[in-house]
């Protein structure tokens, strides 16, 4: 089977590459100029696809824009990585939860449902959460709902906690096999049900 980057490309050709850059750069010659396509990482799709004619000058500076180009990207990619990492291992659940607050977890395909759990056990990683009832109002179709701690309506389980960068005012996500949880913020949320 033909890969798809050979689908751009004539057999006879040169590959530049750059160390530590994931990135390739084809020269081949067609119709008499020298032509170049460019690839970044595995993607199948090249970035660019130029013809210089005979400038060796401008072929030679564009490749190496190129090549820096993707450097740049792919340091500011593991540098973002880094700190996501760094911030995960130094999260503490224990630092934004106590026992007792209220996780939610909005989940649904065609439909919005509404879990609510309460904290009974705070670790540095992990939260032991019990399901709690929830109060809806509106009609059958749809309302809002807000939770009853004091209605528990299941086993304690278990569910790991990370660092949600997104959520600036409490900045904890937990994990759930529908869905993904997050601290109550105290406001009513909606459901929906179409059956």
């Amino acid at each position: 089977m033909q890969k798809s980057r050979d689908r751009y490309l004539p057999e006879t050709r040169e590959e530049i590459t750059r160390d530590g850059i994931n990135a390739i750069v084809y020269l081949f010659e067609r119709d008499g100029k020298v032509c170049a396509v460019g690839f970044e990482g595995k993607g199948e799709k090249p970035k660019f696809r130029y013809n210089w004619g005979s400038n060796a000058e401008r072929r030679s500076a564009y490749i190496n824009w190129f090549f820096g180009d993707v450097k740049q990207r792919q340091d500011k990619r593991a540098a973002r990585v880094a700190e996501r990492r760094a911030n995960a291992a130094a999260f503490d659940a224990s630092e934004h939860v106590k026992v007792g607050d209220i996780v939610t977890n909005s989940w649904g395909y065609d439909q919005t449902n509404i879990d609510y759990y309460v904290v009974v056990k705070v670790g540095k990683k992990f939260l032991t959460l019990r399901p709690c009832a929830a109060q809806k109002s509106g009609d059958m179709m749809q309302g809002t709902c807000v939770p009853l701690p004091e209605k528990l309506t299941g086993e304690p389980e278990r569910h790991a906690a990370y660092i949600c960068d997104y959520l600036n005012d409490k900045p904890v996500g937990v994990n759930f096999k529908h869905g993904a949880g997050r601290l109550w913020d105290g406001k009513p949320e909606s459901w929906s049900s179409y059956h």
